[in-house]
């Protein structure tokens, strides 16, 4: 029954599993901010682009962050 699966799940193993779910939620949570960086980046672009201005470069990534410090999201992988 259900309490028996429960009692055999031990100690270690909830602390393993709550620490890969902390890690995933960390994950996701590095991936949200990079993408809103990246969105934030674009847009910048896009109204540059739109206004008809000549796009000067400054937003392209250089080594692996972009010129706002903002790291790209393969930065050190």
């Amino acid at each position: 029954d259900l309490k028996a699966a429960l009692d055999a799940v031990n100690e270690t193993d909830l602390s393993n599993i709550i620490g890969q779910v902390n890690q995933l939620a960390q994950s996701l949570a590095d991936a949200l901010a990079n993408a809103v960086a990246l969105n934030q980046e674009l847009n910048s672009v896009d109204g540059s682009l739109q206004e008809g201005q000549e796009f000067s470069g400054g937003n392209i990534p250089i080594g692996n962050t972009f010129e706002s410090g903002v790291p790209l999201p393969f930065a050190g992988e």
